[in-house]
């Protein structure tokens, strides 16, 4: 049972101010929402192969990935359908409960609810839907420094680098030109179905409470609801994928759908340096990437990076800091080498 404290001249029509009061109860009391949350000095690992290393460097730029062409071909349809079974149960088990005929009354609606925007976008469709008004950029960590998983999967048969950053580096750091960032964040994904089924009631429970011991609009606390149900929909994976221990940042973008190529102010740019979206090819389909840069105009704040099993590490160390040196990286980067025991060429 989660316990509130009344606040004084409370603004009733303050969806924000609902938020963050929430969000302070399930920091104190939700055990899975804190396991979800990620500290500030912890590395997360980007594993990616020499190339996607010189890109970023040479560049100074992540790519993210929209959420719809992660690997993973059930993402976001999973998380959306566990939040709808746990509302609906939720309904189910308190019929005569006056939050409960609010949330009712609020999934009937046509529009602008978590229940219909993002459940009917993310469920009701077999396929994902290919212009989304607001949608997910991701780019994908691991909380493993030296994973042999990763380095076969991500990192070219282990012929690649682990480049780690921190979540106080990343967050609230990058931007992504005329593409407008609503709301970025760095989490842990959470792969267990009872600690994912918690979460969601936790959230679910702290709101409706929320509700009930203060004088508020539905309205207001539905929207601030929908919008804290929306923030777990790239976080909550099948089990199957725990392995690779997963944070992510994530970048909550309004205007998706403005993919027309930019003017080149710069003459001396080409068309695909000013884009902030460009497509690679992955597998045989094409993958729109949205283009991250440090808000401060600086380098990407890399702390680490790790040379991978497969590689001759001598002489990856020496072009590694070469590369380093010239593009201006600080020298306090760490360089490691992974221990993995591994051949890539059997």
């Amino acid at each position: 049972m989660f316990v509130l404290v009344i606040m004084a001249e409370l603004d009733t029509k303050n969806p924000q101010r609902c938020i963050e009061d929430c969000t302070e109860i399930l920091l104190a009391q939700s055990q899975p929402y804190q396991e979800m949350l990620v500290d500030s000095d912890t590395l997360l690992y980007h594993y990616t192969d020499v190339n996607g290393l010189l890109g970023i460097v040479q560049s100074n730029t992540l790519w993210a990935t929209e959420a719809a062409f992660l690997s993973d071909p059930v993402e976001m349809h999973y998380s959306a359908r566990l939040i709808k079974q746990v509302i609906d149960d939720y309904c189910a088990k308190n019929p005569y409960d006056l939050a409960t005929e609010q949330l009712e009354h609020m999934r009937m609606l046509p529009t602008h609810t978590a229940y219909n925007d993002v459940f009917r976008e993310h469920v009701g469709q077999d396929v994902y839907p290919h212009r989304p008004e607001e949608a997910y950029a991701i780019i994908s960590f691991s909380l493993n420094d030296d994973s042999i998983l990763l380095w076969r999967e991500y990192a070219d048969k282990g012929n690649g680098y682990a480049l780690a950053l921190t979540r106080t580096t990343l967050d609230g750091k990058l931007r992504s030109g005329t593409m407008t960032i609503g709301q970025d964040f760095i989490r842990r994904v959470l792969y267990q179905p009872e600690q994912q089924t918690t979460l969601i009631n936790d959230v679910l429970t702290t709101f409706l409470n929320y509700y009930r011991e203060h004088n508020l609009e539905f309205g207001t606390v539905w929207q601030a609801l929908d919008n804290e149900l929306k923030t777990l929909l790239p976080v909550l994976k099948s089990h199957y994928y725990a392995q690779e221990n997963e944070a992510r940042y994530i970048g909550k973008m309004s205007n998706m759908m403005n993919w027309s190529l930019p003017k080149v102010a710069d003459e001396n740019k080409s068309d695909i340096e000013a884009m902030d979206v460009i497509f690679s090819a992955e597998s045989g389909v094409v993958v729109p990437l949205i283009r991250m840069k440090p808000i401060d105009g600086g380098p990407i704040p890399i702390q680490e990076i790790v040379i991978g099993p497969s590689l001759n590490q001598d002489m990856a160390e020496i072009g590694l800091r070469r590369l380093c040196d010239r593009y201006h990286y600080p020298g306090s980067i760490r360089i490691k080498r992974s221990e993995v025991p591994y051949r890539s060429h059997l």
